[in-house]
């Protein structure tokens, strides 16, 4: 049975090829955390106590660290993202971690649970998603691209450069509950790459023009953070939906009023639509929408026996991919139940 929770939200848009939707959707996180962790701490103890004890010749397969300045960025950047994505959850509550002194070390050791305790005294959390280890990449290489053009009749080679900087930044988490000393989750080796260029007359205006390293591997970094808040906690996602409004005249209204907003108005029309017209097309297309509509509710239960019913008067292409779709979102919506479940 469908729970009645979408967890979503919907904007509107034209489009030049069809009429569309964005729906902001909650996707589930890719583990289960307990439902007694409600309030979360993000700390970093990234930073080994010495630079000759970093993170290299640890973490194997590990890459090579850029620079100080950069990793240092990195750092900042990745607790950022992870902060931002976890406090834009309904999952979780986010706190400051407070003043507490951390014994930053080698990612292989485990935060002491006496730290913990203290951080989570101080903050009043009961659990701590910690940044263990980061370390940042940056190769760049530069190929020379030449064309050739005709001035006044002659012949000429144009030469050209592009530097291309390819950043890879390696991050290691944990998930830490406080209250029960037990490591939730335990990511030792994720990576993201980016990749940027730019291309110029000469070989040093081409590497010049690149952006600025530390910038680059702070901005990977966030996003790694945020990869890593997705694995923990429900996030949203904006996912795009296209219906039909076009031939029949009322199709076109209820497509003006849909853009419009006015949601319930358009989904009469289509109700009409699919009662009255024995074109099979029209009837999947009215249903289609009126499946789209109830999505957009809120309703999936009702989406999908629209969707039915749109499959089996038009069964092509997009009506049934829609049907994919919606036996996706049902099954991440007992997902979600199951994890926004807290303890009472």
């Amino acid at each position: 049975m469908l729970n009645s929770k979408s967890w979503c939200a919907f904007f509107v848009l034209a489009s030049a090829c069809a009429p569309s939707v964005r729906l902001q959707v909650l996707q589930p996180a890719d583990i289960m955390v307990p439902s007694s962790v409600e309030v979360i701490a993000v700390v970093d103890r990234s930073k080994a106590k010495n630079f000759g004890q970093g993170v290299l010749g640890v973490l194997e397969g590990a890459i090579s660290g850029e620079s100080i300045g950069a990793d240092t960025e990195g750092r900042i950047g990745a607790v950022e993202g992870v902060r931002d994505l976890l406090m834009e959850s309904p999952r979780f509550e986010v706190v400051e971690p407070g003043a507490v002194e951390l014994d930053s070390s080698l990612f292989d050791t485990v935060m002491p649970w006496k730290e913990g305790k203290q951080i989570c005294k101080s903050a009043s959390c009961n659990a701590i998603v910690a940044l263990e280890a980061l370390d940042s990449d940056g190769v760049t290489t530069v190929e020379v691209h030449k064309s050739t053009e005709t001035v006044d009749g002659k012949e000429r080679v144009i030469t050209s450069f592009e530097a291309i900087r390819e950043t890879t930044v390696l991050t290691a988490w944990r998930l830490y509950d406080v209250d029960n000393k037990q490591v939730i989750d335990d990511l030792r080796n994720h990576t993201y790459s980016v990749s940027s260029s730019f291309m110029a007359d000469t070989e040093d205006d081409a590497i010049y023009g690149l952006p600025d390293d530390n910038q680059t591997v702070r901005d990977a970094a966030f996003i790694a953070g945020e990869m890593y808040g997705r694995r923990i906690a429900p996030s949203y996602i904006m996912v795009t939906r296209t219906f039909f409004g076009k031939g029949d005249d009322r199709m076109k209204e209820a497509r003006d009023m849909a853009l419009a907003d006015q949601w319930a108005k358009a989904s009469k029309i289509w109700t009409r639509v699919f009662e009255s017209t024995d074109d099979a097309k029209l009837k999947g297309q009215a249903a289609y929408n009126l499946a789209l509509a109830a999505e957009v509710k809120g309703d999936l239960g009702a989406a999908m026996a629209w969707q039915d019913k749109a499959a089996r008067n038009w069964p092509k292409g997009k009506i049934l991919r829609y049907g994919t779709t919606l036996d996706y979102r049902a099954h991440d919506a007992q997902r979600l139940d199951d994890q926004m479940a807290v303890e009472e």
